[in-house]
């Protein structure tokens, strides 16, 4: 995660302590950087991060990690951060949630934002990226303005030539907007 507080916290985690914990590490200056702007909100030291990403994969089962970043985007949207929210139900793998969130992010004032998040590099299934696409306003097509045929390619290659006419599509709705 990017950015946390005391409450995103004590939500992803479960715990209620989260608020001393985190003030506990920022008074003995401790990985926790304070995000400039935001009272209360941190990052962890990028070092720190590549540690702790470490110990979750060693420590937590694949449905635990997912299942923190379903509580996370849980929480995000709740506090009406959307793009946040989708960023972690694609880590959650809640691909379905992730299209949800992106339809109610479409509105006209925010669908700069859903824009914005197709360029985000995530490796989804083609059926969801078929389905994202959908949520932000695009046509699924190809960089060559064919349509993938299944068996023409592997998957990842195919998940790679999705992603990038994605990002192609959102770069040109932004401009032309």
């Amino acid at each position: 995660f990017n950015a946390l507080n005391a409450a995103f916290c004590d939500a992803v985690t479960g715990r209620e302590d989260s608020e001393q914990i985190l003030s506990t590490l920022e008074q003995a200056n401790l990985f926790l950087l304070p995000l400039a702007g935001q009272e209360r909100w941190y990052r962890y030291h990028p070092l720190f991060v590549e540690a702790l990403r470490y110990e979750a994969r060693q420590r937590l089962s694949e449905a635990d990690r997912r299942a923190c970043f379903l509580r996370a985007s849980q929480w995000y949207e709740h506090s009406a951060q959307l793009a946040e929210a989708i960023e972690a139900a694609l880590q959650a793998r809640s691909f379905a949630r992730a299209a949800g969130l992106i339809e109610q992010m479409t509105g006209p004032q925010r669908l700069h934002e859903a824009q914005e998040l197709a360029l985000v590099p995530c490796h989804r299934p083609d059926e969801v990226l078929t389905e994202l696409a959908r949520g932000v306003g695009l046509d699924r097509v190809e960089p060559d303005g064919g349509r993938a045929e299944a068996g023409d390619e592997d998957e990842d290659r195919r998940a790679e030539r999705d992603e990038a006419a994605l990002q192609q599509r959102a770069a040109h709705h932004r401009t032309s907007s």
